[in-house]
Parts: C-alpha cells; sequence; structure tokens
C-alpha cells in the first residue's frame, strides 16, 4: 500500500490502522513492515485473504493510496520422505 502523496510511514501505519479492521477484510495478516518512502507492506497466508484485504482497503481507503498484490518471487515447494538417492549432491 503506497500512498499517492508523500508522507511518512508513521502516518501511512496509524491510517491504515485506523481504517482497516482485518477482521471484517477475512485476511488474518501474517506480518505489517512499514517502509522508508511511506509504504506499508502486507503479508497473509493464502492468497484468498490477500484478494479480501485488496477489496476492502480500496473501498476504504480510495484514491489517496496505491494498493498492488505482488507476486511471490521464490516460490517453494518441501518435499518430505523421498529416498536417499534424490537428496542433494548425489
Amino acid at each position: 500500500i503506497k500512498p499517492v502523496v508523500d508522507q511518512t510511514k508513521e502516518q501511512t501505519s496509524k491510517e491504515f490502522k485506523q481504517k482497516i479492521n482485518p477482521t471484517i477484510a477475512k485476511a488474518p495478516i501474517k506480518l505489517f513492515k512499514s517502509t522508508k518512502k511511506g509504504c506499508v507492506i502486507i503479508k497473509s497466508d493464502n492468497p484468498h485473504s490477500i484478494e479480501n484485504l485488496q477489496k476492502h482497503a480500496t473501498e476504504v481507503l480510495g484514491n489517496g493510496y496505491v494498493i498492488e498484490v505482488k507476486e511471490q518471487e521464490n516460490p517453494k515447494i518441501k518435499i518430505t520422505g523421498l529416498p536417499k538417492e534424490y537428496e542433494s549432491g548425489q
């Protein structure tokens, strides 16, 4: 979430926390981080929660902010129980 006008990260965080209710948006927030340029980065556990939060934030915050959903840069997969012949280094 990036403000359209220049403002501090504290102002952006304060406005977000006052106006956005994660319970109403049905989006549990896993990480809330402010950046130097006044932006706020929010992470949630699943893509559906992010979509709900994006819709809610767009309705509540209006045109004062640019709200973008970034794709995960390094998708990960964890596979357990593979035979030893598939371990790395062999």
